[in-house]
């Protein structure tokens, strides 16, 4: 069984610890940060759904770490445990007066973002006092009228009838007024908040590695921004009060109860204490079914997925043969079914125990019985036919709130989770950049995508102004990764990377993306005509560049071939791989890059569009610096440099015909490509 640990660490003294011995452990070491993203970031994107899942650390570094596993991996309860055993910046256990001679412990810096809520809580606030005084102002109309009944039947004068009844009026008004004039407010805060929280998620966004943007899909993306944001209205502007209504009401009205019959109001309660004795004993007997149901809605998702994905293969082998979901899903079902019918019947109890008819008859007999008895007036069991009835189910009313409250913290973790991650440095002012082709640079680089699991490891590596350089090596050898560092879809972890001698962290991004142009294996289209594809980024350009870029991408014929020419409306699955291909290439022309980064850019087109891809990549490639990443060695074999990566580290590079008369691993690796093809 494989078992995966991932330690935070402060002191390097840490890493001296001992594991015990396992064969399927996995020890991850990864040092804390100031945001405490830590141990979230180093959850990573594998797949652990139907994992079993222990986190304990730092209060926000447990709050953020479970919030990725629910959300990014389906883990609830029962297939995660989750518990705090220190929050930073306080006292760990308790304090005493000893004197111990110990080394100092350089204090741990904090970086705090904001939470999601933060803005909103005072307003939260606010909105819950008004609430409070509303939800007494709720009951008062309904005590004075039942005292109007109560002093009807004993026969009081009109004036005084009068006097009560204008009174509950002016006071029914009131609150209602005020219950409008809060929901009105409440709302028009929640548009003002949502408004500054939906810029304030854009501007993370524009400030995020474009790298985090890959590895996360388009639904996980919109969801957080729309979604969550969304989400969170009921929190903002609805939960509070409805929890204070659904808690203050009842107990007032409970409290008047119990002063006008103490014995009655205890009477009056035994509904509300037997349900919520059965409902503790029902979830003491549900508790295993319970836990293997959210054990099933951990595991289900993944396993549609999973089946969905798979399905070529099950075609074929039968369902079985990728994951069994139809057997999962009828499984599902007979467990749902027969939990049901095993407990149907204290259902149907605790439903009828707090239906308003229940209470009515129940203080019906009890109170004739007392009245008889001459321990109560008559007239003293009207307040409990008005007031009474509904209590059970104003109790009730407190679930509902708290399910919303629920809902919207789950949105708010999502936020917190986007807002948290680490951003791109992104400098202000330009910087003095050669006018020709770039020369780049990588020191000393170090990278993961996971912390704690290195990519690359202590790279070094110079780019020419004006030449090729290709990188090959086995899959996983990094070589993609470096692409990603040149072309700044990350920061390296340490060390730096350099464009004519400065740091990419201090080039401002609109004049390092002027100079920077990255043509991938897979191209995607924005929806909107060819020529705004081709001038992505340049708005303002004339057509007749436009144009002259597709002529030099030898894509301008199959353009001008189509109905609308370049006002032709494409998305993304529009058009052939090649055809793409050479739109991203007349694209990059266009911008007139100083450094061209390449990944197998003709992997995508079909043989009779190659030569086209590969005429256009040689105008765009003419006097520039260029990185390629290459699959097929014969692609870079007029290279001007060979790189050859194995395990993160740069184990071969120079000129083609050097490392060929060497006899090294590039030698190997293409003899091995030639021998493929015979």
């Amino acid at each position: 069984m494989p078992i995966r640990v991932v330690l935070e660490y402060q002191n390097d003294d840490d890493l001296d610890l001992p594991m015990p011995a396992h064969d399927g452990l996995t020890v991850d070491w990864v040092p804390t940060g100031p945001d405490r993203r830590a141990l979230v970031d180093a959850i990573g994107d594998g797949d652990y759904r139907g994992w079993a899942t222990w986190v304990t650390a730092e209060s926000t570094a447990v709050r953020l770490a479970k919030s990725a596993l629910a959300r990014d991996h389906g883990h609830n309860k029962a297939t995660m445990h989750a518990q705090a055993y220190w929050a930073a910046g306080r006292a760990m256990g308790r304090q005493a007066d000893v004197e111990v001679d110990a080394p100092e412990t350089p204090e741990q810096p904090t970086a705090k973002t904001a939470s999601v809520l933060a803005p909103a809580v005072p307003a939260m606030v606010i909105a819950g006092l008004f609430a409070l005084v509303l939800a007494v102002l709720e009951v008062v109309p309904l005590v004075l009228f039942a005292e109007l009944a109560r002093r009807l039947v004993s026969g009081a004068d009109r004036a005084e009838l009068v006097s009560v009844g204008v009174t509950a009026l002016i006071v029914l008004v009131a609150g209602g007024v005020g219950s409008a004039v809060l929901i009105a407010v409440m709302h028009f805060y929640d548009q003002v908040y949502a408004a500054a929280l939906r810029r304030r998620v854009l501007a993370k966004l524009s400030r995020l590695p474009l790298g985090w943007f890959a590895e996360r899909r388009h639904s996980d993306i919109r969801k957080t921004v729309q979604d969550d944001v969304s989400g969170l209205h009921y929190l903002i502007t609805h939960a509070v009060p409805d929890l204070i209504f659904a808690v203050v009401t009842p107990l007032v009205i409970l409290g008047y109860l119990f002063a006008v019959d103490w014995r009655l109001a205890l009477v009056l309660l035994t509904p509300v204490i037997v349900y919520v004795v059965l409902m503790g004993r029902l979830a003491t007997a549900d508790k295993p079914r319970l836990t293997k149901r959210m054990q099933w809605y951990a595991t289900l998702p993944g396993d549609a997925e999973r089946f969905i994905g798979g399905q070529q293969t099950s075609r074929v082998f039968g369902d079985r043969a990728t994951v069994d979901l139809p057997g999962e899903v009828r499984r599902l079902t007979d467990f749902v079914k027969d939990w049901q019918n095993a407990t149907v019947a204290t259902k149907s109890v605790l439903l009828q125990l707090n239906r308003p008819m229940t209470s009515m008859v129940l203080v019906c007999f009890v109170g004739t019985a007392l009245i008889t008895a001459g321990w109560m007036e008559a007239v003293a069991v009207l307040p409990f036919l008005i007031l009474g009835t509904s209590l059970g189910d104003r109790l009730l009313g407190a679930s509902f709130a708290a399910n919303g409250l629920r809902e919207g913290m789950e949105a708010k973790a999502g936020l917190d989770l986007l807002l948290t991650t680490g951003d791109l440095p992104l400098a202000d002012n330009e910087v003095a950049l050669t006018s020709g082709p770039a020369t780049v640079a990588l020191r000393g680089v170090t990278f993961g995508y996971t912390p704690g699991r290195p990519v690359l490891d202590g790279v070094d590596l110079r780019l020419a102004p004006g030449t090729t350089t290709a990188l090959i090596g086995p899959s996983g050898a990094g070589k993609s990764t470096i692409a990603a560092l040149v072309a700044r879809l990350w920061d390296p972890t340490s060390g730096s990377v350099l464009i004519d001698g400065v740091d990419y962290r201090d080039v401002p991004e609109e004049q390092f993306r002027s100079r920077v142009a990255v043509v991938l294996q897979d191209v995607q289209l924005v929806r909107g005509t060819i020529a705004d594809n081709i001038a992505l980024g340049l708005p303002d350009v004339e057509r007749s560049a436009i144009v002259e870029a597709a002529r030099a991408a030898y894509i301008d014929e199959v353009i001008s071939a189509l109905p609308d020419g370049y006002d032709t409306v494409v998305d993304r699955e529009s058009l052939s791989g090649g055809q793409r291909q050479r739109i991203a290439i007349a694209r990059a022309i266009l911008g007139d890059p100083r450094l061209v980064v390449l990944d197998e850019a003709t992997a995508a087109a079909d043989p009779d569009s190659e030569w086209e891809v590969r005429q256009g990549l040689s105008q765009l490639l003419a006097g520039r610096t260029v990185l390629v990443v290459a699959h097929r060695l014969h692609t870079v074999a007029d290279s001007d440099r060979i790189v050859v990566l194995d395990g993160g580290r740069i184990v071969e590079q120079g000129p083609p015909a050097e490392l060929l008369e060497a006899g090294g691993r590039y030698a190997a690796m293409t003899a091995q490509a030639r021998e493929a093809l015979r």
